[in-house]
């Protein structure tokens, strides 16, 4: 085969961006639960549009099926999506934003009713006597500006699904809170 020449930026590849990232998995976070031991990944697949699903390392399996995207829109470019405690993975699903637990195969959603999806919810942390008991950042939509979306922490009952907020911002501009740990 000989040589081609072609001018600094027109040179034609045969391998083209696509070819190299149709088929990448990317590893979105590692989630570690830390009363079982069990390790949890969050693998990010180009092949099915940037869908995020939580795999058990233990199973090799999808924990919450394939209709499931672990992905938040909290601060617009996602928060944590996941929190694995005793068993039981918590996951934001970005399909109807709802906040899911996992555990022994069983599925079910623990906030409550959203139909116009005004609420999400980031960054989890879980209560370490009263495990139903779940802290996050709750982001509300129900004015949807960038002035008046409001940020707050709030803790969720996964028993009862009930979401009550603890503190909330008052200056949607410079104000906003992450990572509750």
């Amino acid at each position: 085969m000989g040589w081609k020449y072609a001018p600094y930026g027109l040179w034609k590849s045969p391998i083209t961006a696509n070819a190299i990232s149709q088929d990448s998995v990317g590893l979105a976070a590692i989630l570690v639960d830390p009363v079982t031991k069990d390790i949890y990944c969050i693998e990010q697949r180009a092949s099915e549009g940037g869908q995020c699903m939580v795999i058990s390392n233990k199973t090799q399996k999808e924990v919450f099926g394939k209709d499931f995207n672990a992905c938040t829109r909290v601060y617009e470019y996602g928060g944590g999506a996941a929190i694995a405690y005793n068993g039981t993975v918590y996951s934001s699903n970005f399909m109807d934003f709802h906040i899911y637990a996992a555990k022994d195969g069983n599925i079910k959603p623990i906030t409550p009713e959203d139909p116009n999806k005004l609420y999400r919810y980031a960054d989890f942390c879980v209560h370490p006597v009263h495990t139903d008991l779940l802290v996050a950042i709750l982001e509300d939509h129900t004015n949807d500006t960038p002035r008046t979306v409001h940020n707050s922490l709030c803790i969720f009952n996964s028993s009862a699904a009930t979401v009550t907020s603890l503190v909330s911002t008052k200056d949607a501009e410079i104000e906003f809170y992450a990572a509750p740990m």
